[in-house]
């Protein structure tokens, strides 16, 4: 009877390990197996060569839906960080103009979105950043940034990455916009204040806040008397570092109110009990709806 059990015993642990070693078996196959992509429809990407610096960059386009069956133009939305914030932005930009079977009416229209990436990815993204957004080695909160890295970047996108989707794709040239957050978000008051005109519409979330902007601003308003653009600046209230941006943020928005630019039409938001990450995505829905309502028309 021993002899029995313990022969039972062990075949059913060895029957177990064979099963386990099956199924280990099968599952490292799966990983080794390179399985097809999940990707956004209506997609492509283009790689750019920068003139202005040793950079190689991605340009991450989407385009609306029929775009292919119709002869329309379209206004570009370019996305800053596209290696994190592309598809978060592409989903946000083509879900909003289903509110028209809800609402009747539609605040956001269709777009060509342009996102600009690195062929790294995320990691070569993190690396970069600070150099392609920061306008000046002055800015301390990137110590990554260059005197001039901003101003290769900016050149990129001016001379470079605009006229190449202009000419490539149906686009509307009066109409262009440029979206991002953080760092980014600096880059583009910087592009807003420095070089007016080259975007139309801006929206800017939680931008890392720095004195050199506030500098750019008051040199702004001793040459000009007009501001033509749309402007959505937001921040959270969650956490040290995202209330001493919403400060600065408030600051920079008081101080362009008190100008009272005839042109500029500026919405500002405090987005309660988000932090620098969460506020993002509510962020983007916030601002592509205030920047391309109808009312707010550049």
């Amino acid at each position: 009877m021993r002899f029995r059990l313990i022969r039972a015993f062990v075949t059913t642990n060895a029957l177990c390990l064979i099963l386990t070693s099956l199924a280990a078996c099968e599952t490292a196959e799966h990983n080794t197996i390179q399985q097809p992509q999940a990707t956004l429809y209506d997609t492509e990407v283009r790689s750019l060569v920068s003139s202005f610096a040793e950079q190689e960059y991605r340009l991450f386009v989407a385009l609306p839906r029929g775009y292919a069956e119709s002869e329309e133009r379209y206004p570009v939305l370019y996305v800053l960080d596209a290696d994190i914030l592309f598809g978060t932005i592409t989903e946000t930009a083509r879900l909003l103009p289903l509110e028209s079977f809800f609402l009747g009416r539609q605040s956001v229209p269709d777009l060509i979105l342009v996102g600009i990436a690195y062929p790294g990815g995320f990691d070569e993204m993190a690396q970069k950043r600070g150099r392609d957004f920061t306008p000046t080695a002055e800015f301390g909160a990137v110590p990554k940034s260059e005197p001039d890295g901003a101003a290769r970047f900016f050149r990129f996108l001016k001379e470079q990455a605009i006229p190449f989707v202009d000419k490539t794709y149906r686009t509307d040239p009066g109409d262009r916009a440029l979206i991002g957050a953080s760092a980014g978000g600096i880059f583009i008051l910087d592009t807003l204040l420095r070089h007016p005109g080259t975007f139309q519409r801006y929206v800017v979330a939680s931008p890392r806040m720095d004195e050199i902007i506030f500098r750019h601003e008051a040199a702004y308003a001793e040459q000009h008397r007009d501001l033509r653009a749309v402007l959505y600046l937001s921040a959270g209230t969650e956490g040290e570092i995202e209330q001493q941006i919403a400060a600065g943020v408030e600051a920079l928005h008081t101080s362009l109110s008190t100008r009272k630019y005839p042109g500029l039409r500026l919405t500002h938001e405090s987005l309660e009990g988000e932090n620098h990450v969460s506020a993002q995505p509510t962020a983007f829905t916030h601002g592509l709806k205030a920047v391309y309502d109808k009312t707010t028309a550049p």
